[in-house]
Order: structure tokens, then C-alpha cells, then sequence
């Protein structure tokens, strides 16, 4: 469904009350209506609500009575904050504006472009049986329906120049010359800077799906359309913080589990048809693995996932006499699979070191059994033993061995897991990453449309408590057919993707503006840790240091509770957890 057909799906399907099933939905109800003529009404009410916390169509004011937005955060940080719209009699073509910021002793302050606002819409999610806020959409005017409250979503980005101290604004609702609301907003910036995200220290792998960009926005695969679309998705990916470029290397490489391949981006070719006698005919056309790599470099993502030597379909390859795609089924690990990659592999590390790539480059498998990687380790080691080994679960005794080791999270907390538990200090006191990661489970914490919307923001404290490197998702982008109509395909509902296809480049989800507002806490906490760490070289600072340590194991235990984050609170644990490490980097500065 293209950008104007999910526009018509949704304006049918979008009243979304709470208990209202998905084949229930009233047509009719748009969710962002059409400007037309109705009376004017000036009852609109307006609430904050934290973004942790979604708003559906029939959510109602909790706790505020009188509206403002008080955020705080580190200079070159980006904030979140979420107003509740509603309306009993409706109101046209309401449009937001900024007022310039005050700013404390004349100082520097925010670019009058700072404050991004954005409307949530509304999808179907048939685990919770009703139309359930996500995707964020650009929208320069929209219309309030009558006792049908919309999500307001605003994104405040504090420059990376900007000097500590409370800065204000008021933001203006307007509905054709007339003032709806306005909402005072105060931003207190705290002595800390955050660097750039793509220099973030937490290590972000969400796994991408080109040929999906393609087929959603209705282009040719590797068509000049297609580079421009991948260029805006590496940006929307550098932009928090991804550290990975997911490369097939590969014919399909996990055999269209998502209903579609993931195409080679290296053409395997042969003059005829393979005979494994003759096995160093084989060449291999760079092309598109290049400029896919190029893409993502002039982004700042430059660690190379090549999947997979353990892939899951037959082996393909270009028969160059025939101009025919071929296929061979062979046992990862047999005499053909080794007579292929034994080739392969000493090509593809010569091509990288000549690109100055090879640093950056992993062998990636994905929960490759421990009978696979038996099969497997020794050909890999021997002929590309330049390549380091990025294994996303599985792998036995193997794992261990792996620069790069992504552990699932369920198996954290089993008494016996099918595979050993990694030791990430130890780990990394070798020069190895340790990361987890969370797919088909557990519901919480997790960024499913069904997941409790703060789980997303977890993770990365998570990842602090649990003294890991980062995270993995394994589904950027990988759409089902009918993403608008039923956004599942043999998993839970939105599993396969953290953004949407938007007109011209990826729509951000609530889930992954919480996870990026997790990575920007965790970064936080590497702040503050450093600063503990030099404070307590100083003579006399031992006891104090001992304290605020204290301080920041209550905090993180706070943010990565299992208890309800907003039992007779309007704000959330991590909430009140961050607040307590910008008090510390205060304290610290």
C-alpha cells in the first residue's frame, strides 16, 4: 500500500477506542481529517503526557490540570515531549508555532527550527484489538475531531554549543488569526555535552532490508530512486546512533523468512555451470556492496556485517554462459559449500583491505546451531582468518570465540541456557564486543506495537545494568504486504520494523524515538561514570564519590524495574531515574 492508499485505509479505520476490535472499526472517522466547514469551537483541552505513556483516541487528561512542558537534558541531546489534544464540538486546520526562547544572561540559545512537532497516527494491532498509536507524521496543519484526541508529538533539539541554564518558550496552538493554547515551555540544560550520535559509545545494531525500500516505495532494486531512498534511511539510522551495515553477501540469506529475499549485494559469477573441480573460475562483482558500504560511511556507520557463510537457502550464483541465475542446494560445510567459499572468502578480504574496510568487517551468522558452526569454524579461520566472526546467537562453544557475540535475552536469566552466558568484561578485556538482543520475545521489554511503550526506553538501561555493549534488533524495515492494514506477518506486530515507509524516506515509530531516548540516557551514564571516575582521584573525594555511586545503582535500578512505571505517578521510573543523573552530572560539573 503506497503513501496515499494508507491515507485512505486510515481515514476508515482510525476511531481506535480502547476495547474497539480491528474488524469492528466505524468508517468514516478520519484520522487526520480534511479541512471543511463546521463551527468553531475554542474548547479545546490540552495535556502533557510523558512519552512513555501513548495516547489513543479516547484518552483523557490523568493527572495535569494546567499545561507546561518542563524538559531537561545535555546540550547536543534531542528531547521528547507529548501533548494531548481534544476537542468536544472539533476544530479546522490547527497549526503550531514557536516564540522565540529566552535565554539566561544573553547567552547563545535554541535555532528558531529547534522544536519539531509531529502528530502520532494510528495502526492496527491485533494483539490489543484496537488502532494503536506509532507512526510520527510531518503534518503543517490538521484538523481535531470531535471527542477524538490526538497525540501531539514534539521534538526539541538542544545544539551541541548551547551553555548550561533554564531557557523558555511558549508554544502557540492557532486555528485560522485565533490563539487555541499556549504552552510555556522551559528546557534546563545541564552541564554535559553529548557528542554526535554516530560517536555514541552504545552499540546499535538494527538489521536493514534494502530490497524492502524498494518494493515499498514502488522503485527499481538499485535504480538511481532506490540509492536516493538508501541514502535517507542511512540518515535516519546515523541518527541514532547505528553502528552496523547489514550486507548480504549472499543470495537470500535467511530464505525469504520475511516473505521476500534479501537480494546479494556481491554477484557471485561462473562461466557456465558450476563444477566444483573448477571451482577457482569463480569472480565476484563488487558493485553494489561497495556503494551500499559508501552510503553508510558518509553517514558515520561504518562497521560491515557480511551475512552469511551459515546462510539457510541454497547457494546461488550468475552462470555467465546461460545469463541465468542458478542454484545449488548444498550442506553448509560439505565439500561444495567449501570449494565456493574457499574461494570467496580470501577474495573478499583482499577486496576489503584494498577498500580499507577490513577492520570494520564481520563474517556475520545469525543463531547459527552449534552443529553448523562445528562444520563451519575451521574453513572460516582458514581462509579469511583477517575477517573477525559477528554471531548473533547460537553458535555453542563457538560464541565465545567471536569478536562480536550478541546473546539473546531470555537466556540472561534461564538457569540453564542452551548456551554458555558470556562474561562481557572479560570479553572485552580480550578486545571482543558483547551485546544482546530481543526479537520474537519476551513481550516486555521489547519494541512490538503491544510492548508497554516504555519497554523501548528500557533496553539501553538495560544493556548499563547488565554490563553489556549494546543492543541488536534484527528488523529495521522488513515490511509485511499489508504493514497498514495488519502490520504482522509470522511474529508479533512490529517485530519486522522500528520506522515506516513514508513518501520520500522512513516515518520514525514512538517505539524507536524511545529506544534513541534510552541510547541518549546510557550515553549520559558514560558521562557520569567518567566524571566519578576522575573525582575520585582527587584527595578527600572518596566518601562523596562513594555516595553519588550509590546515587546512580538506585537510579538505574529504578529505570529497569519490572513494577508499572506509572502506578499513581504521571511520571514514569526512567524518568525519574534520568532526572536523578542530571542532578549527579550538576553536582559533578
Amino acid at each position: 500500500m503506497d503513501f496515499l492508499s494508507r491515507r485512505r485505509f486510515l481515514q476508515t479505520a482510525s476511531l481506535g477506542t480502547l476495547g474497539l476490535k480491528v474488524n469492528q472499526v466505524t468508517p468514516g472517522i478520519p484520522l487526520f481529517a480534511e479541512a471543511h466547514e463546521r463551527p468553531r469551537s475554542h474548547s479545546l483541552l490540552i495535556w502533557e503526557e510523558e512519552p512513555q505513556r501513548r495516547i489513543f483516541p479516547q484518552s483523557l487528561s490523568l493527572f495535569k490540570s494546567q499545561v507546561q512542558i518542563h524538559l531537561e537534558g545535555c546540550s547536543g541531546e534531542r528531547l521528547t515531549a507529548q501533548l494531548g489534544l481534544r476537542s468536544e464540538k472539533g476544530i479546522d486546520q490547527i497549526k503550531v508555532h514557536l516564540n522565540p526562547w529566552h535565554s539566561p544572561r544573553g547567552t547563545r540559545s535554541f535555532e528558531p527550527d529547534s522544536v519539531k512537532p509531529r502528530l502520532v497516527g494510528l495502526i492496527p494491532c491485533p494483539e490489543l484489538g484496537m488502532m494503536t498509536p506509532d507512526p510520527l507524521e510531518d503534518r503543517e496543519a490538521f484538523d481535531l475531531e470531535p471527542r477524538q484526541t490526538l497525540s501531539l508529538w514534539l521534538d526539541l533539539a538542544i545544539p551541541s554549543h548551547l551553555d548550561a541554564g533554564r531557557y523558555e518558550s511558549t508554544l502557540e496552538l492557532h486555528s485560522g488569526k485565533e490563539m487555541l493554547a499556549s504552552v510555556p515551555i522551559q528546557v534546563d540544560v545541564v552541564p554535559a555535552a553529548l557528542p554526535a550520535p554516530p560517536r555514541f559509545d552504545f552499540h546499535l545494531s538494527i538489521w536493514q532490508d534494502a530490497a524492502a525500500v524498494a518494493r515499498y516505495h514502488r522503485v527499481e532494486t538499485w535504480s538511481r530512486g532506490h540509492w536516493e531512498l538508501i541514502e535517507a534511511y542511512a540518515r535516519n539510522l546515523a541518527a541514532h546512533g547505528q553502528k552496523t551495515i547489514t550486507v548480504p553477501v549472499v543470495e537470500d540469506p535467511w530464505a525469504s523468512q520475511t516473505a521476500y529475499p534479501h537480494p546479494s549485494m556481491i554477484v557471485w559469477q561462473y562461466p557456465g555451470e558450476w563444477d566444483i573441480k573448477q571451482s577457482k573460475k569463480f569472480r565476484f562483482d563488487y558493485t553494489i556492496f561497495d556503494r551500499y558500504i559508501e552510503t553508510f560511511r558518509n553517514e558515520g556507520i561504518e562497521i560491515i556485517n557480511c551475512f552469511s557463510p551459515t546462510h539457510w537457502g541454497p547457494f546461488a550464483y550468475f552462470d555467465e554462459k546461460a545469463r541465468k541465475t542458478r542454484y545449488h542446494r548444498y550442506e553448509v560445510g560439505d565439500e561444495w559449500y567449501a570449494a565456493a567459499w574457499n574461494q570467496f572468502l580470501p577474495d573478499l578480504a583482499e577486496h576489503l583491505k584494498r577498500r580499507g574496510w577490513l577492520e570494520q568487517s564481520y563474517l556475520a551468522m545469525d543463531e547459527a546451531p552449534a552443529s553448523v558452526m562445528e562444520r563451519v569454524w575451521a574453513i572460516l579461520r582458514k581462509y579469511s582468518s583477517d575477517l573477525k566472526i559477528h554471531l548473533a546467537g547460537g553458535g555453542g562453544q563457538y560464541g565465545q570465540e567471536a569478536e562480536d557475540l550478541c546473546y539473546y535475552y531470555f537466556s540472561l536469566f534461564e538457569d540453564k541456557p542452551e548456551f554458555p552466558k558470556p562474561d562481557p568484561e572479560q570479553r572485552r578485556q580480550s578486545g571482543k564486543r558483547t551485546t544482546f538482543y530481543v526479537c520474537t520475545g519476551p513481550a516486555h521489554p521489547n519494541t512490538f506495537l503491544y510492548s508497554p511503550a516504555y519497554g523501548a526506553r528500557q533496553l539501553p538501561w538495560l544493556v548499563w545494568k547488565l554490563g553489556y555493549d549494546g543492543f541488536l534488533r534484527w528488523a529495521y524495515n522488513s515490511w509485511p504486504d499489508r504493514l497498514w492494514e495488519r502490520p504482522n506477518y509470522q511474529w508479533g506486530s512490529g517485530d519486522m520494523f522500528l520506522v515506516y515507509p513514508g513518501k520520500h524516506g522512513p516515518l520514525d515509530s514512538q517505539r524507536w524515538q524511545l529506544l534513541f531516548a534510552g541510547i541518549q540516557d546510557y550515553q549520559c551514564l558514560k558521562i557520569l561514570e567518567s566524571r566519578l571516575a576522575e573525582r575520585a582521584q582527587e584527595k578527600g573525594s572518596l566518601e562523596w564519590v562513594r555516595t553519588c555511586r550509590s546515587r546512580l545503582t538506585e537510579a538505574v535500578a529504578l529505570a529497569t524495574t519490572d513494577e508499572d512505571p506509572f502506578i499513581n505517578s504521571e511520571e514514569s521510573n526512567i524518568q525519574k531515574a534520568r532526572r536523578q543523573v542530571n542532578r549527579l552530572l550538576r553536582e559533578l560539573s
